[in-house]
């Protein structure tokens, strides 16, 4: 099973989500649309375990508090993708994950990520050609992980 992880910090400014866009070395699926740090579990874990191996491996960040858990399906996947939300102070984040120089980026939940998962994607791309990173007019959220963000924040 894979597993996945939404990653969120408190600010003056409101509630912040870390966001990347899957890439091709890294995604066995949905290539180039828009994930959480994520991962497959190995043999031997459970799925708490591989969560905390995946964001430090992704991210660097360490001190975490768990808010919610729930599972999602990735349509091209066999497996279940395990889905947390967890909570964290840390600000800083790898500027690459597992060294193939993609990187996270911290966007607001309310006013970028929200609206993106209800199909308004428009200030999710700006967030990101801010960052300096080039992606599509029409980008999305991978399937499982927009699944995982809708049970989390129970959307409709």
């Amino acid at each position: 099973p894979g597993v996945a992880v939404i990653v969120e910090r408190n600010t003056s400014r409101g509630v912040y989500v870390l966001v990347g866009i899957r890439s091709a070395t890294l995604a066995g699926t949905h290539t180039g649309m828009v994930s959480v740090p994520a991962g497959l579990m190995r043999a031997h874990e459970n799925v708490t375990d591989a969560m905390a191996r995946e964001l430090n491996e992704e991210t660097g960040i360490t001190s975490i508090e768990i808010k919610a858990t729930t599972a999602a399906r990735n349509p091209d996947a066999p497996n279940t993708t395990f889905v947390f939300r967890i909570q964290t102070h840390e600000v800083d984040v790898r500027e690459t994950y597992e060294e193939k120089g993609r990187r996270f980026i911290w966007v607001n939940r309310d006013d970028v990520l929200f609206p993106a998962v209800q199909g308004n994607g428009d200030n999710l791309v700006q967030s990101f050609r801010s960052a300096g990173i080039e992606v599509p007019d029409d980008v999305v959220i991978a399937p499982d992980i927009s699944e995982g963000l809708r049970r989390i924040y129970n959307f409709s």
